[in-house]
Formats: C-alpha cells, structure tokens, sequence
C-alpha cells in the first residue's frame, strides 16, 4: 500500500517573468480574451506556454475572469397601442410542494403589460394554449399580432404544413409572429413576467392541488392588473394603462373558429367515428356525412347547420354500447340505487332519467349533457356521508 500513495513529483520549472508579464499584458489589453487566445497569440509571439499555464497566471493575479464586450446595445422596444401586439408563452415547468409538476400557459399584452388569459396545467400541450387564447379572446378582443417562440405547440419546424395555432390565427386575421431561434431577448417582458409570478405568487402561497392553484392564481392575477404599480409603467397598473383601447371582436362563434373540422359519414349502426372512438347519431342520418367540430375534449356534431349532438371525448362510447345499460331513475334524495347500493349524483337530477353500468369494481353513472360519474363498487355510499 505504501508504494500506491502520491508522492510529491518535485516543483514545476517557474514560469518566466517575461512570460508572465506578456500574459498579464495581453489579457488588459481585451479583458475578454480566454486563456486559449492568450496562448495563441503568445504561439505567434514565438513563445510556447499552455493553455493551462495561462490561467494558472491569470488566477494567480485575480484576472481570469472574462469580461465580454456588449458589440451590440440592447434596443428598448415597445408597441404603441393596446392590442397591438401580444406574447404567448408557457413557463418551465415548476414542482408545486402538494400537486407536482406544474406549467403556466399565459399571454401578455406588449404595451401595457397586462396580462390577457392564463391558466396552469400539468402538461404543455397545444390544446391549453389554445383553451387560453379562446379565453382571452372572448374577454379582452383580438389583437393585430402574437409573438410566440418556435415551440411545436405554435409552429410546426419538420415537414410543410400549418399548427392549429397558425390555423386559428389565419382565421381570425391576426398576424402569427415568431421569435428568432437562439434571441431569447425578444420575449425580454414575457420572461421578465414569470420571474416575478415566481418571486410573488408562488413563493407567497401553499397549495393543494391544481384547483387550488389556480383558484388563487385568479385572486392574483386581479391584483396585479388592478394593483400592481409597475415600474416599467412609471408606477401605473396595467389594468390602468389597458383601459384605454379599442376592443375588436370576433364576428364568428369562437367555439366553431378555434374547432378541428372533421367530416364522416353516419354508418348503418348509426354512429360516427373520431379517434377510434364512436359517437351516436340519430339513425334518420345513416349515410349522410356528417361535420364534426372537435375542441377542448368536447365534439359537436353538425348536419348542415342542425345540431346532433354534442359530446365528451374523455367518454368511451364504444363501451357504453357494447355493454348492457341499465336505466335508473334518481330519487328525492339525489341517489341512484342499482345493485343494493345507493350512489349520490346530485338534487338537481332528482326525478331525472340516468344509465347505469357495471365494468368490473367500478359503476359508471351517464348523466344528462353527457356527462359521467365513477364510482368504486367496494365503497357504499349513504345519503349525507361516506361509509
């Protein structure tokens, strides 16, 4: 074991103060040059040193710190108007102590800084960023442009083609802008934006779960549009400095602007499929093709300008028709009764017609608007508690 331990290999030559004195020399001259630049431009000097030589020198003397030159100033800019230009963004996902990983879908209006719609959710997907603009759009009006980053929930960057994004914004008439990749400058207020959501909302808060977050998420978005003195706006509130425009809104039903359009045929068992899963059609409708308007986990079926139906998409229709449905009718006191067990859905259904089905340990309740209700079999339900 002896034999293995470090022995002391002697000191090293000294560098010569000639040598140093041209390193110190080199590096005062463009405080931005590396210890690699030094060393090549001491190679061409005739001067042979390395590269690690060089900062060893340079540490030694409190210089190997690069300090960059700006070539280029930064360019203060900002739209003119209300409404002449939104951002839409979403935050890094942030872990919540008590619900997980979280990430804010929201927009922000260039010139006052108000923000417009936002929303927090577990995943990034498109359909938030679009279920946020729909919201947004509908409170505040549409602006003139939206400046978004390359994201693939707003541009598609392989192979031709347009997002949903694109689409709905072509069909409003707002210009789609994006951000140059690698320029995260562009978005300076958007990111200045979720740095203070961070220090502000959620440092000052503690959650239980999604709903929760979001709950308090609007009491604190209408602090900061009524509230919020921003220094950016000599002291005034965006709520403030947004009160003066000019709203223009949207001739057309957003819920039909913001759909994916998609056209079946009604089959001979009266139904329509999207996704694998079938819908049902009154059977008057077998063989004519149908137009479906898909948003927001709700499909819409058209037959012209008449309205079929309108169903959810997290339903799994397939089954309910497979499997035997039974028909129940709720009582006085909002329970279904089914199987010697009583299961609550609620006094506004009192007296209302509802389908049953059995699938393993669960009992599934199809309520009035498509709705549904899931209940564990092993668990008996009373009235007015759980047991």
């Amino acid at each position: 074991m002896e034999g293995l331990r470090n022995r002391p290999r002697g000191r090293a030559r000294p560098t010569p103060t000639a040598v140093e004195a041209s390193v110190l020399r080199l590096k005062r001259e463009r405080r931005g040059r590396s210890a690699r630049k030094i060393r090549d431009l001491l190679r061409a000097e005739g001067v042979s040193v390395h590269r690690q030589t060089v900062y060893r020198l340079l540490r030694k003397h409190g210089e190997h710190r690069r300090e960059p030159r700006a070539l280029k100033p930064d360019k203060e800019f900002e739209y003119p108007e209300p409404n002449d230009c939104w951002q839409v963004d979403i935050m890094d996902g942030i872990i919540v102590k008590g619900v997980g990983l979280v990430y804010l879908h929201s927009t922000l209006d260039d010139h006052s800084r108000n923000l417009m719609g936002g929303e927090w959710f577990t995943s990034r997907g498109a359909t938030h960023v679009l279920a946020v603009l729909k919201d947004a759009f509908e409170a505040n009006g549409l602006p003139k442009r939206i400046l978004a980053d390359r994201g693939t929930q707003f541009k598609r960057n392989l192979g031709p083609g347009l997002t949903q994004y694109e689409r709905v914004l072509g069909r409003l008439g707002i210009d789609a802008i994006f951000a140059s990749a690698g320029k995260p400058k562009a978005k300076g207020k958007k990111e200045r934006f979720y740095r203070f959501v961070q220090e502000d909302f959620l440092q000052e808060h503690d959650f239980a779960s999604l709903e929760d977050v979001n709950r308090k998420w609007r009491a604190w978005v209408r602090w900061y549009r009524t509230r919020h003195e921003h220094a950016s706006l000599n002291g005034a509130t965006p709520g403030e400095r947004y009160a003066r425009v000019r709203k223009r809104f949207s001739p057309f039903p957003l819920e039909d602007v913001f759909a994916t359009i998609a056209e079946r045929k009604v089959r001979k068992n009266a139904t329509v499929s999207y996704r694998r899963n079938p819908y049902p059609v009154d059977p008057r409708y077998m063989g004519e093709r149908v137009e479906l308007r898909v948003f927001n986990g709700h499909v819409r079926i058209f037959h012209g300008t008449t309205l079929l139906g309108t169903f959810d998409a997290r339903i799994d229709y397939r089954e309910r028709m497979l499997r035997r449905l039974h028909v129940r009718v709720v009582k006085a006191d909002s329970t279904v009764r089914f199987q010697g067990k009583r299961y609550p859905v609620g006094l506004r259904l009192a007296r209302r017609r509802v389908e049953v089905l059995r699938k393993g340990a669960e009992v599934r309740i199809y309520l009035p608007g498509n709705r549904e209700r899931t209940f564990k079999v092993t668990r008996r339900y009373r009235r007015g508690r759980r047991g």
